[in-house]
């Protein structure tokens, strides 16, 4: 049973006042305009009309099959299907680094010849969820998801008993 206070997404359960739900990019770009903070550059709207035209540009280029504002031609996913989500301010936010070993889906380790390591997991900065791609902010949400994902599996796993 799931906590008091927390969303369920596709990869569990997450603390609510992390989570902003929107049926459209509009309502989203709304809901993501936070108040000033003199730790971080909050504060600032996001425009509504300039999401919607980012998200229409980005599903073209999922749909062509390359994005050449960002100079890729994978992990093109459209952002076409509500709900859309986003992470919610984060004060102060984070330094970023990228690296950590390879891993799957889970967020599972893998060996050098591609094999996961059982019960071994690598989340947030040390198992980056973005590839070879450093996002800027898109760090924050990498934390709870890849957390969260890597979570889930280990909870459905059976105990290790005396196999060690």
């Amino acid at each position: 049973m799931p906590e008091a206070d927390t969303v369920e997404t596709t990869n569990g359960w997450l603390p609510s006042q992390w989570i902003i739900k929107a049926d459209t990019a509009e309502e989203l770009a709304a809901l993501c305009s936070f108040p000033d903070d003199s730790r971080s550059r909050t504060g600032v709207p996001i425009d509504p009309a300039t999401l919607v035209k980012t998200i229409d540009r980005w599903n073209v280029a999922c749909l062509r099959g390359v994005d050449d504002e960002r100079g890729r031609a994978d992990y093109l996913v459209p952002l076409d299907t509500p709900t859309f989500y986003a992470i919610g301010s984060m004060v102060p936010t984070f330094v970023n680094a990228h690296g950590g070993p390879e891993h799957d889906g889970q967020q599972g380790v893998l060996d050098t010849a591609g094999t996961p390591i059982p019960r071994l997991y690598a989340i947030a900065e040390c198992g980056s969820m973005w590839g070879p791609y450093c996002n800027s902010m898109g760090d924050t949400c990498e934390f709870p998801i890849s957390g969260a994902s890597a979570a889930n599996d280990a909870f459905s796993l059976g105990p290790w008993g005396n196999a060690l």
